[in-house]
């Protein structure tokens, strides 16, 4: 079996949500985490182990007052190595989109755009 991966997500939509959390929603083919409601600068994460044929696809949904937006928070594919020791995949949710941490650079510059 293949070593767990830890995703972390953070709520980093500062100035858009006001006292609202940001709720997350996360899916796999096999596995519903549940609706998790992530307060201002706070974070959620969630554990599991990767499949042998590098086909683990974790997506999740994203909605805070009058966004609602979809992305593939971890596709074993794009995300397989996450930071350098391959464990950890840590995310800032942001208005214009997540945005993962780069392990090679130190800081959260690798930014991609909402699926929907």
């Amino acid at each position: 079996m293949s070593d767990a991966v830890t995703v972390v997500i953070e709520n980093y939509l500062w100035d858009q949500s006001g006292d609202s959390p940001l709720k997350v929603h996360c899916k796999s083919k096999d596995d519903d985490l549940g609706v998790h409601a992530v307060p201002l600068a706070d974070s959620y994460e969630f554990k599991f182990h990767p499949n042998i044929f590098r086909t683990t696809l974790f997506y999740c949904s994203f909605e805070w007052p009058g966004q609602f937006h979809h992305f593939d928070i971890y596709d074993q594919g794009r995300d397989g190595g996450c930071v350098l020791d391959e464990s950890v995949c840590l995310w800032r949710i942001q208005v214009n989109g997540p945005c993962r941490f780069n392990g090679y650079t130190g800081s959260y510059d690798l930014l991609y755009a909402w699926k929907d």
